[in-house]
């Protein structure tokens, strides 16, 4: 059932705190924005009949229409985007990829990330500059609204919101 009248406005209140666009691959790339009438589930006991798209190790499926009334312990609801041009659903994960200047260490920077809201999830073994960020509080609104707040951190050469897409084949 898709999103229809007042039900699009409820879903839009859910949203309150999520970037309604988000910009990825530098200043030429992609621009994401909210799909509305959709919704993601993280964690927990799937639906997989109803879902348009499930990510299973991950632990996601995308929903159409109406959110779940009630939630089981551990899940979640988040926005699905789609790309500003084009087609196609894009799921958060709630972890960013960052990337510092060649020659500088992500744990250099620790205390610098936690002021700004965010934990190291995971450094890169060959990559000592980048690593994997998730928000402190484990808020996947938090961890979208903070993309700014971090390449605003002296040293980023980039910030990369994870997103799940369906793998397309060319």
């Amino acid at each position: 059932m898709l999103f229809a009248g007042g039900e699009m406005a409820l879903a839009d209140g859910l949203w309150n705190g999520f970037p309604r666009q988000i910009p990825a691959g530098g200043t030429d790339g992609v621009v994401y924005e909210l799909k509305p009438g959709y919704c993601a589930l993280h964690g927990g006991l799937l639906p997989t009949d109803e879902a348009v798209e499930v990510f299973e190790p991950e632990g996601i499926a995308i929903l159409r229409g109406t959110p779940p009334a009630s939630l089981a312990t551990g899940q979640v609801l988040s926005p699905v985007y789609g790309p500003k041009i084009g087609d196609g659903l894009a799921c958060p994960t709630g972890q960013l990829f960052i990337r510092f200047r060649q020659g500088e260490r992500v744990e250099a920077h620790r205390a610098e990330l936690e002021q700004a809201g965010f934990r190291i999830a995971e450094v890169l073994e060959y990559a000592p500059q980048a690593a994997w960020l998730r928000a402190r509080s484990g808020s996947l609104a938090e961890a979208l609204s903070g993309v700014s707040r971090l390449r605003a951190i002296a040293g980023v050469e980039g910030v990369e919101v994870q997103f799940l897409r369906r793998r397309e084949h060319r």
